[in-house]
């Protein structure tokens, strides 16, 4: 059945004690969304391609059909589509290795490259210890084999022509070798890699491996990637509550590798129906929903939503009171609920999956990946989907696909995707998401937020003491506490006018939140590498440098953060003075 002929159905607003509840298990169709994954995998949504625009047309088209607002945003972006790739050995034998290359490496000239070939163990800073690297090819690898943009960059720091990735399998996954956040700007525009880069599978990797053990080995590599400025669509569905201006964002990314199944066509259908049932519940919601599907994220490094925190900049921090990243729902197999969040919204997050029935859901923090494009702004963060068990037989080390082994490559095809698991999954975030725009006021614990600000706080302490003492910012942060204790507590027993809390809240988690989780301004992108929390005094590890400009140079950034965190802490407090 085509998408146009399955009928709409009705509301799924019921009341409860104390408030609304949406039932998503009838808002949400099975029919439907077996429909929109059916469609989506029929295109192959390169970035900027036509595919990529023919499945924005699809979605627009159905939020046209439903009455849906819809608006599409066109932009360029700086987007890399890797083309073909050849590595093979000429000394001291001659033997051809499959490979792919990655967006945004860089190609080799017309003629390839002719290198020496060492290897460099998983590629970690300590693997390069006594070793000559300049103008050769640096292979590493390791069990969690794929090829990390970060080591990239450090084969780079360290003289490397060419960098060649052992996979963990012998799987090639597609990946993105930059550390720099959406389309570069002038200032990051130098991080992007300067080398080519391919990846190999396991087997060849140690075929290569034992050919170094015998003795010196020379590699010709080649490599085309088209990278250069294309024209993005990204389309935002607005669901506007009556008289509220604050809304929550939930988005996916549209763009995928080959078919994409689960990576994300599972995720942009699910997105979908969720559009359609906030707009048919509009009149009841107490906040708008925006539904966005990113272009740009696998071969522009999250491109799209980068642009929509820039260029829709103040009507998130006015009014946005959470951001939800749906990305890989809807996995054969899946059976762990996953979810990172926030702090402060984990409390409500948590009472809603166990609701449903998911007694032991992964919790995490949020991290710098997936387009969690908001972090720096301060916004209350979150992503959800199921992901396969330990022990499954499909289950891998990899970034998405709940998990599974065919993610990034040609593999991930619909018979990966399970119809069922992705109506689970869509009931879910719909709760969350309804859980924080159908209230009165945000069911957010701004003390959850202190609290762990302190936590981490106390942890980085000793780290830092040679730089720099946390004492003074360790007891702002526990008066912090204490205020917001009272606060909730206000809150809780309605002794503070909604707008009021709601304002204050997001006012006081967008302070802690910037600082706890990115080191930039909140105009700007961290880069796109994992970091610990409060990711600015990351530094103190370098204070005991033997080199002393190292050292002197990492204290005082140490400082100047600590600065940074206390300024913060106050504002905050001063926020909630008197309540």
């Amino acid at each position: 059945m085509k998408p146009s002929e399955i009928p709409l159905y009705p509301d799924g607003i019921s009341r409860f004690k104390g408030g609304l509840r949406m039932d998503f298990r009838a808002l949400v169709s099975h029919d439907r969304l077996k429909a929109h994954l059916e469609h989506l995998c029929t295109l192959n949504r390169l970035s900027g391609t036509a595919g990529d625009h023919r499945a924005t047309d699809y979605v627009v088209g159905e939020l046209h059909r439903a009455g849906v607002p819809v608006k599409v945003h066109e932009f360029d972006a700086y987007i890399s589509h890797p083309g073909p790739a050849s590595l093979q050995v000429i000394a001291p034998s001659t033997l051809v290795v499959p490979c792919i290359t990655h967006s945004l490496a860089q190609p080799t000239p017309a003629g390839g490259l002719e290198r020496e070939l060492v290897f460099a163990g998983e590629g970690e800073e300590a693997d390069y210890e006594g070793m000559c690297c300049s103008g050769k090819a640096v292979m590493f690898g390791g069990y969690r084999g794929l090829v990390l943009p970060e080591k990239v960059k450090r084969a780079e720091e360290h003289g490397a022509a060419a960098v060649v990735c052992i996979n963990f399998s012998e799987v090639l996954h597609e990946m993105i070798v930059s550390t720099v956040w959406g389309t570069p700007t002038l200032e990051t525009g130098g991080e992007l890699p300067k080398i080519p880069v391919v990846s190999t599978g396991w087997s060849d990797g140690e075929a290569l491996k034992h050919l170094l053990e015998a003795g010196r080995v020379i590699v010709s590599l080649k490599t085309q990637v088209d990278t250069g400025w294309r024209r993005l669509r990204l389309p935002v569905a607005e669901i506007r509550s009556n008289g509220f201006d604050d809304f929550f964002l939930l988005g996916g990314h549209m763009d995928s590798w080959y078919e994409g199944a689960t990576d994300n066509a599972t995720g942009d259908a699910v997105l979908l129906e969720l559009a359609l049932a906030f707009h048919r519940s509009r009149h009841e919601l107490k906040r708008g929903v925006r539904v966005a599907w990113w272009p740009g994220h696998s071969h522009g490094r999250y491109a799209g939503s980068a642009w929509y925190a820039d260029n829709a900049w103040a009507e998130l921090d006015a009014h946005c009171v959470g951001v939800l990243i749906v990305d890989s729902p809807g996995v054969r197999g899946a059976t762990v609920q996953r979810m990172r969040t926030a702090e402060e919204s984990k409390r409500f997050a948590l009472e809603i999956l166990r609701r449903l029935g998911h007694e032991n859901p992964s919790l995490l923090r949020p991290e710098r990946v997936g387009d969690q494009s908001f972090l720096g702004m301060g916004v209350t963060s979150m992503s959800l989907n199921s992901e396969l068990p330990p022990g499954h037989p499909d289950k891998r080390p990899v970034g998405g696909s709940g998990g599974g082994w065919w993610w990034h490559s040609k593999w991930d095809t619909i018979d990966k995707a399970d119809v069922d698991v992705m109506h689970d999954d869509a009931v879910a975030i719909g709760e969350v998401v309804g859980g924080a725009v159908l209230g009165d006021v945000l069911p957010y614990q701004v003390a959850g937020a202190a609290r762990h600000f302190l936590e981490t706080l106390k942890e980085r302490r000793s780290q830092c003491a040679s730089a720099v003492d946390l004492g003074p910012a360790v007891a702002l942060c526990e008066a912090l506490v204490e205020r917001a204790g009272r606060f909730d507590a206000a809150v809780a027993s309605c002794t503070i006018a909604a707008p009021r809390a709601n304002d204050l809240i997001k006012r006081v988690t967008r302070l802690l939140n910037a600082v706890l989780y990115t080191c930039h301004d909140r105009f700007h992108q961290d880069p796109a590498v994992l970091e610990e929390l409060l990711p600015g005094l990351a530094a103190a590890k370098l204070v005991s440098s033997s080199d002393p400009d190292i050292a002197g140079f990492a204290r005082y950034q140490v400082v100047k953060e600590s600065n940074r965190i206390m300024d913060a802490l106050r504002q905050a407090a001063r926020l909630l003075e008197g309540v």
